[in-house]
């Protein structure tokens, strides 16, 4: 997955955390480096309890604010 697609899904989905501010999503193909990076530009958006999980599948994003 290019960067800029993993950006977009990620401005995309964080708008919809749910009513209790959860959030989760799975990014497959995207590589495991991304996940320092993903956590970063997730603590910039005021979420905590980050976790980034890589697989051979991709990225498993969780996130609360």
């Amino acid at each position: 997955m290019p960067p800029e697609a993993l950006c977009a899904c990620l401005v995309n989905s964080v708008q919809h955390a749910d009513n209790t501010g959860e959030f989760s999503l799975f990014v497959p193909g995207a590589f495991p480096l991304a996940a320092p990076f993903v956590l970063f530009r997730l603590k910039r958006w005021g979420f905590s309890g980050c976790r980034v999980l890589a697989d051979q599948e991709g990225l498993r994003i969780e996130a609360r604010r």
